[in-house]
């Protein structure tokens, strides 16, 4: 958790910032769900890291979950719809 919350601090050094938090463990100790279950998890975790600009590409199993909410969260940035 730490390491998301920070990744500003590596996007600072000017470098595209990769996250693949993807149904990771600490996303479990965080909710308690088995691996298969962490869909969501990961989501919230890259909207956070997307919505704060710290994260530029993210690597995920959920394609089309992850897809939608970067749609969403990019339209809330930029004030669409």
């Amino acid at each position: 958790l730490e390491l998301v919350r920070r990744l500003g601090e590596l996007a600072s050094l000017g470098r595209p910032v990769i996250l693949g938090a993807s149904r990771k463990g600490f996303l479990g100790e965080v909710t308690g769900r088995p691996r298969a279950e962490r869909d969501a998890a990961t989501h919230a975790c890259h909207a956070f890291a997307l919505a704060a600009g710290t994260a530029h590409v993210v690597r995920v199993h959920d394609a089309a979950g992850a897809r939608d909410a970067a749609l969403v969260i990019h339209a809330l940035r930029r004030g669409a719809g």
